[in-house]
């Protein structure tokens, strides 16, 4: 995993770049990969008695987590953003696995090709008594897209898509 820890009008301390070296290999105990960290840490100019920021964005498949946090000290600084980044992970994992719940695929439906759109590379199946269902070039097999025709019987896999249901492993029946 790639870590950069980043000061911003103030030296960087070994001691603190180490605390924040254990939060993210806390963070990493985890089943979700952590691809990269970054972690940018102020002190802010403009206030008399001074204010620590600091920003972790951390890349995992898929997706990119930000947090950021303002506090009176460094050390309260960093656990308040590492407690938030550590929130949007832990939402993160849920929301992924209710997708792969969500997502479950129901095998082998069958249906009618309704609607084509080879130039957009989807079209559309009616299966007995559900609304169509979209599917996309990429989950054709057994033949190429380009021979599909309206009418045609298929067979199929449902899943839920980003926005509705989805076909895949769209094969000719």
């Amino acid at each position: 995993m790639d870590i950069k820890i980043e000061w911003q009008n103030s030296k960087p301390s070994p001691y603190w770049n180490d605390i924040i070296q254990d939060h993210i290999n806390r963070l990493k105990t985890g089943r979700q990969k952590i691809t990269h960290a970054r972690v940018t840490l102020r002190k802010s100019q403009h206030h008399l008695n001074g204010a620590d920021e600091a920003t972790v964005v951390l890349s995992v498949p898929g997706k990119t987590l930000t947090a950021n946090k303002t506090a009176e000290t460094i050390g309260d600084v960093i656990n308040e953003v590492f407690s938030a980044v550590e929130q949007e992970l832990h939402r993160y994992k849920e929301k992924r696995e209710q997708v792969g719940q969500k997502g479950a695929a129901r095998s082998h439906l069958q249906g009618v090709i309704v609607r084509l759109f080879k130039d957009r590379n989807y079209g559309f199946i009616q299966a007995e008594g559900q609304e169509d269902i979209y599917f996309h070039r990429n989950s054709v097999s057994g033949m190429p897209f380009n021979d599909l025709e309206t009418g045609t019987r298929v067979e199929f896999d449902a899943e839920e898509g980003d926005e509705g249901p989805q076909a895949s492993r769209v094969s000719i029946k």
